[in-house]
This record gives structure tokens, sequence and C-alpha cells, in this order.
């Protein structure tokens, strides 16, 4: 199977000046750094990252398609 991950700008979590309460950071995190570790780590494991807004999704028999596009 095949994941994306689409995104169109910053989100809160890149906002976040500082996350404490995340597992396994004993002195939290800045929420643009585990951003940053967390797509780096969805990359290395060949998962396509794309910067586009998606407008629509339709599921079609088992598969899902979306629309990047406004008409």
């Amino acid at each position: 199977m095949k994941t994306l991950i689409l995104y169109k700008e910053q989100g809160a979590l890149e906002k976040t000046n500082k996350i404490e309460n995340y597992y396994g950071f004993e002195k939290g995190i800045g929420g643009k750094q585990l951003y940053e570790a967390g797509i780096s780590q969805a990359k290395n494991i060949g998962v396509e990252v794309k910067k586009q807004e998606v407008i629509n999704i339709r599921l079609h028999r088992k598969w899902f398609f979306y629309q990047n596009f406004r008409r």
C-alpha cells in the first residue's frame, strides 16, 4: 500500500513553541522540530509528501482519489 501526505500551509504543530506532553521528550520539544522529524521519518520509509491543497476526496470502489485544483 502506498501512503501520501498532503499539506497546504504551516499547521498548528509547526506554530507551537514547545510541546511538553509528548512521549519520549522528557524536557519537551518544539513543534517545528517534531514536525520536521516526523516528515523526515516518513520520507525515509518511502512516504510521498506533497505541498498541495486538497479540495475534494472521493471513494471509488476501494480507492480514494483527491482533487487538488479548483474548477
